[in-house]
């Protein structure tokens, strides 16, 4: 997986309980401040026809989205000009070609290539349109591009992640005690971040691309798919602890590890409860590291994207501190779209690309300058 295209001290179990039993209610505040406002923003739909056009990416300089579309049969990948414009099959491989993931130089595209039973990991050069393999008959579950863009961690499945070396050719087993999962990067290629099951649970953890230096990172349990932000000081990832999916946030600089919706500050109060995050989906980091979008199936609805703003100053009147305190608060904002969301992903330039459910088939939209917002805290 490209999502993504990530300290130390973490909560208490007996206080994360604490938290995510506090999740399950809403607390009324009073906010003296208006939430942060939005640039304006024009969505403009870049696909369309029967096909379903999925799983859009971002190049590394914004200029170019690829993505996974069936509109020649199979699903292929496919890029196109950041408008809409010059869409162009690159992969003609029989089965399904899914999931794209470009290299940090933005010369290739990774994919999982779905033939028969098997799920290989593939790379197609974009100028050249040439297509090798990295796996042959493989189960491959996801990927993710190193920083230099001459190692690709790929989950094997069967609890193996591997690093292909796309300039030697070696593939290795990441060396692990326990099954792994869901590899990532952060800014150092010598750092790898996944989820490894230890003990009774799945924890998110980062280690040397050789093994060494382990450091269990999350607290939670059941913690899957990590996501580093771009500045590479703060960790998003899923864990379905109380049973459903949500947003946990680790501060690598603190150490600190909270549930997203939470104050930092107050714990045991979240006001109004967190959206419920979509299964399948992932959240995307914007390019300040100070943004998220995420799509929620909030009362057993798909499709909302919301806007989560980190650390924002707000003064509020709230039991049992004084009234006018200001507190810090992770703030999350609808965001109107033209039907339900099912992938985004926020490009380095500041736009948003999102894949939309309409009339049985699924296209992507540009939201020029950003996500629009509409609607107060907690709309």
């Amino acid at each position: 997986m490209q999502r993504r295209p990530y300290g130390r001290k973490v909560l208490g179990i007996a206080l994360l309980a604490l938290l995510v039993t506090a999740s399950a209610f809403a607390t009324t505040m009073a906010v003296t401040k208006p939430p942060p406002s939005a640039r304006p923003s024009s969505e403009v739909q870049l696909t369309d026809g029967l096909a379903s056009h999925v799983e859009p990416r971002f190049s590394p300089d914004g200029r170019q989205i690829a993505y996974s579309s069936n509109q020649s049969g199979s699903f292929r990948i496919w890029t196109m000009s950041s408008d809409g414009r010059k869409q162009t099959e690159v992969t003609s491989l029989p089965g399904d070609q899914v999931m794209p993931g470009w290299s940090p130089d933005g010369s290739r595209i990774a994919f999982i290539w779905k033939h028969g039973s098997f799920s290989d990991l593939c790379i197609v050069s974009v100028s050249v349109d040439e297509q090798e393999c990295a796996t042959k008959g493989a189960s491959v579950q996801n990927f993710a591009w190193s920083p230099m863009g001459d190692v690709i961690a790929y989950d094997a499945g069967n609890g193996i992640i591997r690093l292909f070396n796309t300039t030697s050719g070696s593939d290795v087993v990441f060396p692990f005690a326990s099954p792994v999962r869901d590899p990532d990067f952060g800014p150092s290629p010598s750092t790898l971040y996944f989820s490894g099951q230890t003990g009774q649970g799945d924890y998110i953890w980062r280690a040397n691309t050789d093994g060494r230096d382990p450091e269990r990172l999350s607290q939670t349990g059941s913690d899957v798919e990590p996501q580093v932000s771009p500045s590479g000081d703060r960790v998003i990832y899923l864990t379905n602890l109380s049973g459903r999916y949500e947003p946990w946030l680790i501060d690598l600089v603190s150490g600190t590890s909270v549930y997203l919706f939470n104050f930092p500050h107050v714990s045991f109060y979240t006001i109004p409860e967190g959206p419920h995050l979509a299964s399948d989906t992932f959240p995307s980091w914007g390019p300040n590291g100070t943004n998220i979008l995420l799509i929620s199936s909030m009362n057993g609805s798909r499709g909302r994207l919301y806007l989560v703003t980190l650390n924002f100053p707000v003064k509020l009147t709230l039991p049992p501190l004084p009234q006018g305190t200001t507190s810090i608060l992770n703030v999350f904002n609808m965001v109107p779209l033209a039907g339900p969301a099912c992938d985004v992903q926020w490009s380095p330039r500041g736009d948003v690309v999102v894949e939309t459910a309409i009339s049985g088939s699924t296209q992507l939209f540009l939201l020029q300058n950003g996500p629009p917002v509409k609607v107060g805290y907690g709309g």
